[in-house]
Formats: structure tokens, sequence, C-alpha cells
């Protein structure tokens, strides 16, 4: 059970099925990760590191959790079992959010702090650029369908835009055209396995406030 007035619960995702929903929180002064039963209240964790795990993000099938982790002195991403078990890293030139394809042979992922997206294979190899397009503080304005790659890319000049990625030639093409900033430095987009629906997260308004403060010491 994830409790304490200081908990912090962020990151949270659906499992394929339905039943599961895994998200970080953060208990410690680090992130661990958390699965609750759509059925029961009480969260089970899946990793108790002193190091932080985040943004996690299911398999296809729904038998591992991807995430980064810092656990090596670099964010890298990682893999675990759903259930719980011993981690494996996957990435080992950085990562951050990762998905896997869904005919389970690539992982895609994006870096921290670094513009682009990249895919490995699932079992590990070469770490392949997919496209620099993607700047790096829309890490997560980025999702994957079952034969395309969604995101966002919002210039200071150019066009402002979801593009989608064609998985098997790499041809792109725009999705939909934006107006308004994405969301920046957190997760803010998902698209369904037939890209039937595509959501994002976008800035509307932003504001700010002056105080006057009597007696300032």
């Amino acid at each position: 059970m994830v409790t304490g007035r200081k908990a912090v619960v962020l990151s949270p995702r659906w499992s394929p099925d339905g039943t599961q929903i895994v998200f970080e929180s953060r208990t410690a002064g680090n992130d661990d990760l958390f699965v609750i039963p759509l059925a029961g209240r009480a969260a089970r964790a899946l990793t108790q590191e002193e190091s932080n795990e985040v943004l996690p993000s299911w398999s296809p099938d729904g038998s591992a959790i991807y995430f980064g982790s810092d656990h090596s002195g670099q964010w890298q991403v990682w893999r675990m079992p759903a259930g719980g078990g011993a981690a494996v890293q996957v990435t080992r030139e950085g990562g951050l959010v990762a998905f896997e394809s869904y005919d389970q042979r690539w992982v895609y992922y994006c870096r921290q702090a670094s513009p682009g997206i990249w895919r490995v294979p699932r079992e590990g190899g070469p770490e392949k650029l997919v496209t620099p397009d993607l700047a790096a503080n829309l890490w997560g304005q980025w999702a994957l369908s079952q034969t395309g790659l969604f995101y966002a890319v919002f210039p200071p000049k150019g066009q402002r835009a979801i593009l989608r990625q064609d998985l098997a030639t790499g041809q792109t093409s725009v999705s939909r055209l934006l107006t308004r900033l994405p969301v920046q430095y957190d997760s803010g987009m998902g698209v369904t396995r037939d890209e039937s629906l595509l959501v994002w997260s976008q800035l509307d308004q932003a504001g700010s406030d002056i105080y006057v403060v009597d007696r300032f010491r």
C-alpha cells in the first residue's frame, strides 16, 4: 500500500487487459514502481531499490514492464516480469521512456536530455536512431501503434504537428497540425493499437502572479 502524506504518485498506465495499473511513487526520497489491481485497493511494490525507477510501460502481451532507472549510475531502460522479479538492462547508451513493439521484436525508447527516438532488438543488440526529430523537452510526447510511430514536433520555426512514421517503410507523414505547445517534460501522448484514437496533452494557457509581502526580512 502506498501511504503517507508525502507520497507522490506519477505515470499511471493500464495493463493491456485492463485489469491493473502500474505507476511510480515517491515515498522515501526515491521513485519505485507499484501495481494495483482494478478490483482491489492494495498496491504491490515491484521495486524497492535505493535508485529511481520511473515511467513504466507494459509489453503488449502484459508479461513485462519497461521503465527508466538510474540504478547503473546513468539513466537506462530496464525490463522486469510484470509479476515481479529480477530486472534486466535493455539499453547501454542511455534511455528513459520505452515501449515494446507489438511484434515483440523491438524496444523503442528516448533518452534523457537528448533529442530523438531510438530502437534496440528486444533481446539486445545495436541501438539505432529511428528519428532525430523528437525534441529533448518533449520526451513524453510520442506513442507506438502496431504499424506507426507518432511524435510531436514543435520547432521555433517550421511545421508544428504530430507526425507519423511508418514502422515498415520509415516514411513520415503529418497526422495532425498543432497550434498549441504540447506539454513538456512529462508523459502526454497515447495511441490505440489500430490508430483509431490518438490522445495528447497540450498547454492551453499559462500565467503568473505578483505578491507584495509586508515587513519582509
